[in-house]
């Protein structure tokens, strides 16, 4: 079942009868299921079909109280398109021709059984009529207005001459549909784009089937523009391809911010690489030189010296770590948290931390990797805010109502400072790199969660991970 008789099908037939003598036609109506509104007098009738959105009106002729073209002129000044049929005895053929010169329809009244069989099946027939053609100038509207270019070509051309563009068509390439129709849409190819897709385009459309590229087109002044072409075969009754559909759309900001972030990501591999390897090096080769010394010589200053180099080492590590996590989560998977807190757990073998962690945690989506790198910072951050008494910290991870939190009972973070504990290079340990939970802050983002810093339940940090949407479980 197609969609415009599913539409008629499941439309009610309503009536708009205007007639001074009610009685069998009334009946006729409302027993085969019609839904009639009865108006006896003109004066009122435009009102009347707008309030009721009529299928049809159907007006006997009785003057001079009523007169079926007056009332016909009514509703067509009042800007009103239903079908008008005249239904009344036999009357002059002055009024029959003038209701027919504009646009009504009529049926002369007789008083037996068959007249009025005659008189539903005209009803319903001017009343699918209208409604078949409502609904076709809606559906055209709808691909005239539509927010991405259309085109339909014939596929019996030989060309594929182009038979159609809508409005948005006409604004994203700059042609109008005078200049496009009649055409293969290939003038919108320059020399930039890509013979190797126009060539799947080719191949797609020989084949007959349905295809999505971006192609690089230009506009009809020459600028390029990167355009999502989608293109679809349609088919008549008979099943046989008559026409492609095309689907237009300028996704130039699109495709310009994933250039963006590719040489984001080249530059960004370059400089890890830089800091793993060609920092890396000489840190290695001046602790082989200083563990030599540190044999000869017992000296303050050497130790003071490997600390520096181990802070830098650190350094290093908390820099590739923050890196690393910015990137956007490419393959998203659910991810236990539970088991990626654990893990983080193992690698924190400070003695002055414990680390709780609730069995019922979700598991949203992410990179499981990074997110056992956020509790690992959280974790050290914990130990770094041990409570001066020498009593070590626990950390709690625990499930909230839109995520999770991960809370201590260290020191806490002062309020004031709350706001800039994400920030790059802030720390208030005396041996933080100011990293850590600048590394937090960056891997909740690129999941798409919110993260917030407040007291715990027992005066330490707390730190609450909201999810965009409903975690799964």
């Amino acid at each position: 079942m197609d969609s415009q008789t599913e539409f008629q099908e499941t439309t009610d037939t309503e009536v708009l009868l205007v007639r001074l003598r009610e009685g069998e036609v009334t009946e006729t109506l409302e027993t085969a299921g019609f839904e009639a509104t009865i108006r006896s007098g003109s004066d009122d009738v435009p009102e009347a079909v707008a309030a009721a959105d009529p299928d049809c009106v159907v007006v006997d002729h009785d003057p001079p109280v009523l007169d079926a073209r007056t009332v016909l002129e009514r509703i067509r000044d009042a800007g009103h398109d239903q079908p008008f049929l005249l239904y009344s005895p036999e009357i002059d053929d002055a009024v029959v021709e003038r209701v027919l010169a504009d646009g009504g329809a009529y049926l002369c009244e007789h008083s037996d059984t068959a007249d009025r069989s005659l008189l539903l099946a005209r009803v319903q027939s001017l009343a699918e009529s209208y409604r078949r053609e409502k609904w076709i100038g809606l559906r055209d509207r709808a691909v005239d207005q539509a927010p991405i270019g259309i085109t339909i070509a014939d596929a019996d051309d030989p060309n594929e001459e182009l038979v159609y563009v809508n409005d948005r068509f006409e604004t994203v390439t700059g042609y109008d549909a005078d200049f496009a129709v009649g055409r293969n849409c290939r003038f919108l190819q320059g020399p930039g784009t890509d013979p190797a897709t126009v060539d799947r385009i080719r191949e797609a459309i020989d084949a007959r089937e349905t295809i999505s590229e971006v192609v690089l087109n230009y506009d009809a002044d020459g600028t390029p523009f990167w355009n999502q072409l989608d293109i679809a075969p349609v088919r008549d009754e008979s099943g046989d391809i008559t026409h492609f559909f095309g689907f237009q759309k300028d996704v130039t900001e699109r495709q310009e911010l994933k250039r963006d972030l590719r040489r984001q990501q080249e530059l960004q591999e370059r400089f890890t690489g830089i800091v793993s390897h060609d920092l890396r090096n000489p840190i290695g080769l001046a602790q082989g030189h200083l563990a030599l010394l540190q044999e000869e010589y017992d000296d303050e200053s050497l130790d003071q010296i490997d600390y520096a180099l181990e802070r830098m080492l650190t350094l290093i590590d908390d820099v590739l770590e923050l890196a690393r996590g910015g990137t956007a989560v490419g393959d998203p998977s659910p991810v236990d948290l539970s088991a990626a807190a654990a893990a983080a757990r193992a690698t924190v073998r400070d003695q002055r931390v414990g680390v709780r962690i609730d069995d019922d945690l979700p598991h949203p989506e992410g990179d499981p990797d990074r997110l056992t790198t956020l509790f690992e910072n959280l974790f050290r951050n914990a130990t770094e805010h041990a409570t001066d008494d020498g009593e070590p910290a626990t950390v709690r991870v625990g499930r909230s109502e839109r995520g999770f939190y991960v809370e201590d009972d260290g020191s806490g973070i002062p309020e004031d400072e709350r706001e800039s504990v994400f920030e790059w290079g802030v720390t208030f340990a005396e041996d933080g790199t100011g990293f850590g939970l600048a590394i937090v802050g960056v891997i909740a983002e690129v999941h798409g969660w919110a993260v917030t810093v407040g007291e715990g339940s027992d005066g330490g940090a707390r730190f609450e991970f909201e999810f965009d949407g409903t975690p799964t479980v």
